[in-house]
C-alpha cells in the first residue's frame, strides 16, 4: 500500500484544493470562484471523504468533487458543470489544468485506501 503524498495542490477556475496528507483545504479566491462562494474556506478530513469524483473537461470544462460520508444523498443528482459551481465540494478546471486535479485525486484515494 502507497502512503499519501505529503501534500498536493491544484488550482482550479473556481477554486484551489489543497491537500496534506489527512485534510482537504478547498478556497475559494478570484472572479469565479467568488460568484458562489465569497471568501470561502472548506476543510475535509480524508477520514469523513465517502468517494472522489473527477469528470474530465469538455468544451465546458471539467470539476473534482469530494464527496462526504455525510454528502451521499446529495450526489443522487445529476452532475454537471453546473453543479459543481453550485457545491462547496468540487472545484472546476479547463484542459489546461487537468493534470493537477489528475494527481490530487489519485494522493485522495491512495490516502482512503491507506485508513482501511
Amino acid at each position: 500500500m502507497k502512503q499519501p503524498a505529503a501534500s498536493v495542490k491544484a488550482v482550479g477556475e473556481s477554486g484551489t484544493i489543497f491537500f496534506n496528507g489527512s485534510i482537504i483545504t478547498i478556497t475559494r479566491e478570484g472572479g469565479r470562484a467568488l460568484d458562489s462562494f465569497p471568501t470561502m474556506s472548506t476543510h475535509i478530513p480524508v477520514t469523513s471523504i465517502a468517494f472522489v469524483v473527477l469528470k474530465a473537461p469538455s468544451s465546458a470544462g471539467g470539476y473534482l468533487e469530494i464527496v462526504p460520508m455525510s454528502g451521499i444523498n446529495r450526489v443522487a443528482r445529476e452532475r454537471s458543470n453546473l453543479h459543481a459551481l453550485d457545491n462547496e465540494f468540487a472545484v472546476t478546471f479547463t484542459v489546461e489544468q487537468l493534470r493537477p486535479f489528475e494527481v490530487m485525486r489519485d494522493a485522495i484515494l491512495d490516502a482512503i485506501s491507506a485508513r482501511m
